[in-house]
């Protein structure tokens, strides 16, 4: 039985680490998420809050996630319901309900910008446009170097290929 197992285990890291240009993207995404093996670039989107091209659809000049997600308040529970976070001061983040978040694909957000040394701000409106296609690139790692003076893992990664993936219509 053992045996069993240490083949089934070995044929499945040979094939996750066997990831090319002609797998379909269901199985690099599987691959990505489930390995620190692996890295995809270019994949965020923003619904309100950020996301992945593989976790939306388009609804005409809308993204849409294709799964609920919590929805997050900060609401006053008492003293005695605050366990989740180190201040006790009574206030925890509760979810409230569950939704699908949508935005639009072209959208104007802000930016500070600030003259004579932080003095002066204003905000200036520009225009982002989410593209539906993008060229994404897969990355493998090839050298983890454990802990830095700083703490941090330092790992190398070197780019596999690119891909280019178009964000499915909603049915």
């Amino acid at each position: 039985m053992k045996k069993i197992i240490a083949l089934v285990a070995a044929v499945v890291s040979v094939n996750s680490f066997a990831l090319s240009s002609n797998d379909s993207w269901e199985t690099i995404e599987a691959a990505v998420s489930n390995s620190e093996k692996f890295t995809a670039s270019n994949v965020g989107v923003f619904l309100g809050k950020p996301s992945t091209v593989f976790n939306v659809c388009v609804d005409g000049d809308k993204l849409v996630a294709l799964e609920e997600s919590a929805v997050r308040e900060r609401q006053y529970v008492g003293r005695t319901r605050d366990i989740h976070d180190s201040e006790n001061d009574g206030w925890a983040t509760v979810i409230t309900g569950y939704k699908k978040y949508s935005y639009p694909i072209t959208y104007t957000s802000y930016k500070e910008e600030c003259n004579t040394r932080g003095k002066r701000c204003r905000k200036v409106p520009y225009t982002v446009n989410q593209k539906t296609e993008r060229t994404i690139t897969i990355n493998k790692l090839v050298a983890d170097y454990g802990q830095s003076r700083s703490g941090r893992d330092r790992k190398v990664y070197k780019k596999l290929f690119t891909k280019t993936f178009e964000i499915p219509a909603c049915n």
